[in-house]
């Protein structure tokens, strides 16, 4: 494991209890790469060039904009080379590496919280057919839904999560300040959201959209607005978010 962080750690607990053997866990960080080895019983490195070279598989698992310094500096003879990322394409390792591919678990993860890894759905591609076919096999071992992804497809995926996770996520936190300013308990909106994600899990979140800006309730956007006179950033947020609600109703 080339890589310590969410990912990384997630992919490797899983590795692990299937049955894998993790000879190394590299991170430039000394305490997460030894926090991380004792959880999956294996050595570890804060040195790139003492990377084990007999392993079937290196996972790189680092920050996307880390990647091209680490994948330059890793000097490997045997096995097979796969990164995990969604917006970097397979071509970042061609003319480096005989073997390659990618290994891409489509979620968001933190360290600190349990994630069935079985549910998440892992995207993997790679420079040969016969490489594939050892790539799925790994896959398989921890994933029930593992997927042939092009680099392009991947990247596009990788986009549409921008949309549907980080910024909704980003989206609940202007909520959360808000309710924490005017002393609201935030787990008021926590059904809210609830009903919200099962609804589009039902079906296309633009037939299930709601509220003023899709009933054209322009009374209430301006009291809202009014109410965000304190947040100027927010309150073009709000504009600008009612009028494209306002132009996809109208598609």
């Amino acid at each position: 494991m080339i890589g310590a962080g969410n990912v990384a750690t997630h992919l490797a607990l899983a590795l692990k209890k299937a049955g894998h053997d993790i000879i190394s866990v590299f991170s430039a960080t000394e305490d997460s790469a030894k926090f991380l080895a004792e959880q999956v019983a294996s050595e570890w490195t804060n040195d790139l060039k003492s990377i084990p070279g007999k392993a079937d598989f290196y996972i790189v698992s680092v920050r996307d904009n880390a990647l091209e310094g680490v994948v330059s500096e890793i000097q490997i003879m045997h096995g097979m080379i796969m990164h995990t990322t969604g917006s970097v394409g397979l071509d970042i390792f061609e003319g480096r590496f005989e073997d390659y591919g990618v290994f891409y678990p489509f979620q968001t993860f933190r360290k600190e919280q349990l994630m069935d890894m079985g549910s998440v759905p892992l995207l993997i591609e790679s420079n040969s057919a016969e490489g594939l076919v050892r790539i799925r096999d790994l896959a398989e071992s921890i994933a029930s839904r593992v997927i042939d992804f092009s680099s392009e497809q991947r990247q596009n995926l990788h986009l549409t999560a921008a949309f549907a996770c980080n910024f909704t996520n980003y989206m609940v936190s202007v909520a959360e300040a808000l309710l924490e300013e005017h002393h609201i308990d935030r787990a008021l909106i926590l059904p809210l959201m609830e009903e919200t994600f099962r609804k589009i899990m039902l079906g296309p979140a633009r037939e299930m959209q709601t509220g003023p800006a899709v009933r054209g309730d322009t009374v209430t956007m301006k009291k809202h607005l009014n109410l965000l006179e304190k947040h100027p950033e927010w309150q073009k947020l709000y504009n600008f978010m009612s009028e494209l609600i306002q132009k996809n109703d109208k598609l």
